[in-house]
Parts: C-alpha cells; structure tokens; sequence
C-alpha cells in the first residue's frame, strides 16, 4: 500500500508555528532588552540564593565580636637565645582611650585622605575604591594601593588573622558589615584610632604619640598626624624610631592625599614639609635587638594576637653575636671610607638555617632598620645554590661535564670573578669555584623557570623575573 508523502513538509511545519505564535493566549520569546533584563534579574536571584549558604558557612565560626567594647589587656613577649638567657622583653603600650571629640581633626582627615577617602559615603565595603586599588596595582604592576576600607581594617586588626586566606577576606566582609550595622561612623573611627597597631609596641594613637613625640594624641600637630597616618600602610618599614627618613617620605605622600582630598590647600603641604619632627630619643638597647625586633615581627604572624604573656625561645648565640658586632664595626673602621659605606649588616647562620647571630645596622640606638632582614639587595653568587638544585633535581649529577668559556646573552656577557676561564669542569669544581659562566649555562640548559620555581619552593618571595 503506498503512502503519500506531503509536497513541502518543512512550509506545512512553518505555518503551524505561525498559527502557534499568533494564537494570543501565547507569549512571543524574550528578545533584545528585554531578554538582557530576564538574564539580569534571573543572575541576581541565583546571586542571593546561593550567598545565604556561603555566609552560613563562614559565619558559623566566627571569633566574639561583643569584645569590641572591652577594655584589651596588654601581653608580654620575652625572647631567649640558645643557651636559655633574656635577650629581650616587649611590652603592648596603651594610651588614653581617646572619644572622636578629643581625637584631632588633622589626624582623622590624613587617616581618611590616605586609607579610605569614602569612608563616610560607603557601608564598609567600597567597590570603587577595590577597583581604583586593583586597577593601579596592575598597571603598576607590583603593589602600591590597598583596597581594604577602614571598617575592613578593623574587623581584621580586631578579631581576624592576618593570613591571606579567602575565608578570613569574606569573614573579613562579613565583620565590616556587622560593624556598619551597629556602629555609626564616628564610633567606627573611635574604636579604629584606640586599637590600629603603630609599632613598637605601640596599640592606639595616644600610646603611639606618647612613644613617638612624648606628648598625648590631643597635641597632635599636621605633621606629627600625618607621620602616624603614614604609618599605618606598615610599622615596621614606616616607624620614625625604624627609619626616620623613610618616614618623613611616606608623611609626605599623606601631605599630597590630603591636599587630593581637599583637607588642606598645596601650599599649606609643602610648608609642613620643610618642618621638622622633634622625635623621642629612646635608648632601645644593644644591637641584638635587630634580631629579637625580627623574631617579634615574625612571631606575631604566626601566632597572631594573644593576651598572655610569650615566652620566644631563639637560636642566637650571645659569644657569636659579640664577635659579629665586633667584627662588623671592624670592617667599618678599616673600609668604611674606602667604599663610601655608611652601613653594614651581618647574617651567620647555623647549617640547619638556625641564626647565630644578626646584626642589622652599625648602631641600633640610631637606626632601627633592619638591613639584614628588611633590606633587599642583590644576592650575588648565593643564588646559585638554585640553580644547581634545581638541575640536580632535573636528572643532572655533580660529576657532570661544562664548559667553562665566555657566553653572551642577549648582549649580556657574564664573567669569572677571576677574569679567567677553565675549560671543562664538572659541576662539582664548577660550584666549589663559583664559576659564573657555567651557572649561566647550567640555568639556560634546564629553562630559568624551574630555576624560579626552586627559588619560590625554598622561600623566596621577592619578584624574580625570567627575563
């Protein structure tokens, strides 16, 4: 029996679903604006479904926020060398508890200028200031610009850590909004200026007065304000008792945000910058106090805020740290003038990495910068121990033969030290001789990225570039 086969089946189906879009109890589909606005608000729902969960989550963990109206007590922190002795005590300073009334003006207006110049028009998280940060940081391509708000900055100092973890940033949110829930403006100020960390042991503006300028905050001049505003951004790099000439350049940069904000007029910045700041002079102690301040630092980070007292036992030998004073300040006397040097530092350490001794500067009671372990300089010849590594770790064996002839790179041409070349050598002889051609060649043979790479894996964590 035959079947008919319709002539055109693809124009019957086509005016079927004419008829089916022209019936009028159907709608026709979402199309252009209106089909962008649907997305919109269907993304939005989903946004708001799924951000309940998430702050369940790391919410059900959260520190006692009710602390923030208690008095915080004080800690003590002592540090031992090797053999089990006082190296040195530390102390939390607090101040007078200062109301937003008594805190001066200046002080609130460099703060806010430099550290969240929409402090009184958000609610506690400021997407334009994240992204103005992000976009600077970059296209500057390192970090310049933070884009933690003040309510932000509390909630972590107050009852945070200080990893960099993705649950302490949303907690971190999470706590800045409780803040600017409960606390107007004003109290969040307050709360801020009594318990930021200005170092030195140093907890609110009063004690960090008292310890910088050795007066009360109330007696705050433009300077002196936006020197402790400067500090802020980092107490151990921006401290007047660390470095007062870094200092004095960062109380500058506040100066110049002041003067974006409106608070003071250009000419009224410049003539505050040719002031001089009458600092306290503080006999800090001896020279192994570059290594206890370090020890301190670092501890904090790891164990974060605690209100009992600390006992930090250390590997510095004391008959060690007395020879590298005395050693560094030979060297100074004998070639100091020689190589027009006005500093030195000095690391020994044991084979286990433990430290033996550090001296960070000439005189610690002049400067409390840590060139040892702050400053950034080239590492020379010691940074081939990654190279190597990471070579032997590639397959490559200390009995393993190179050439020891010169090499260009790019236009670049490394030389020996001795102005001489061997010929062929094995890596062993290569290393023992810190031979600079071969480590060049031996980085370009396994690709500088895994040089890189084993550099990060021990701990390095400055920029290093391939290139």
């Amino acid at each position: 029996m035959a079947t008919k086969t319709p002539k055109n089946p693809q124009k019957k189906h086509d005016g079927r679903r004419k008829n089916l879009i022209d019936n009028k109890n159907l709608k026709s589909p979402r199309t252009g604006i209106r089909k962008w606005v649907y997305r919109f608000f269907v993304a939005i729902i989903w946004f708001l479904i799924l951000l309940v969960p998430v702050t369940i989550y790391y919410a059900h963990d959260l520190p006692d926020i009710s602390e923030i109206t208690q008095p915080k007590g004080g800690s003590t922190v002592m540090v031992m060398d090797r053999s089990g002795g006082l190296l040195a005590s530390y102390g939390d300073v607090y101040g007078d508890w200062l109301e937003f009334d008594d805190i001066p003006a200046v002080l609130v207006q460099a703060v806010i200028a430099t550290e969240d110049r929409r402090f009184f028009d958000h609610g506690g998280f400021d997407i334009r200031g994240f992204m103005r940060a992000m976009i600077k940081n970059i296209t500057t391509g390192r970090m310049v610009e933070g884009g933690s708000t003040i309510s932000q900055q509390l909630a972590k100092n107050l009852f945070l850590s200080a990893d960099k973890t993705l649950k302490r940033k949303i907690q971190e949110l999470l706590f800045s909004a409780w803040l600017e829930m409960n606390f107007s403006k004003e109290e969040i100020l307050t709360y801020y200026f009594n318990r930021v960390y200005f170092g030195s042991g140093a907890y609110g503006i009063d004690a960090a007065a008292r310890i910088f300028f050795g007066h009360n905050a109330r007696e705050l001049s433009l300077i002196e304000a936006a020197m402790l505003a400067g500090v802020l951004k980092g107490p151990a790099l921006y401290s007047p008792l660390r470095d007062l000439e870094r200092s004095y350049r960062r109380m500058g940069d506040v100066l110049d945000n002041m003067v974006e904000a409106g608070f003071i007029q250009k000419s009224v910045a410049e003539k505050t910058k040719a002031e001089n700041v009458q600092i306290v002079d503080k006999q800090t102690g001896g020279d192994e106090r570059y290594f206890s301040d370090w020890i301190v630092e670092r501890a904090a980070s790891l164990i974060g805020r605690v209100n009992e007292p600390v006992i930090i036992y250390t590997t510095l030998m004391p008959d060690i740290q007395d020879k590298a004073n005395k050693a560094l300040q030979r060297i100074m006397d004998q070639e100091a003038l020689t190589h027009k040097a006005s500093q030195a530092a000095l690391v020994s350490l044991d084979m286990d990495g433990g430290v033996r001794a550090m001296v960070g500067g000439t005189d610690y009671t002049v400067s409390q910068y840590n060139r040892a372990a702050q400053a950034q300089r080239q590492p020379g010849s010691a940074f081939k121990l990654f190279i190597y590594l990471a070579a032997f770790e590639r397959g490559l064996s200390p009995d393993d033969v190179m050439r020891d002839s010169p090499v260009i790179l790019k236009g670049w041409q490394p030389k020996n030290y001795s102005g001489e070349y061997l010929g062929q050598v094995t890596l062993r002889e290569a290393f023992v001789r810190s031979l600079n051609t071969v480590a060049v060649k031996l980085a370009e043979r396994i690709n500088r990225k895994n040089v890189i790479e084993m550099a990060r894996r021990l701990g390095l964590t400055t920029p290093i570039v391939a290139e």
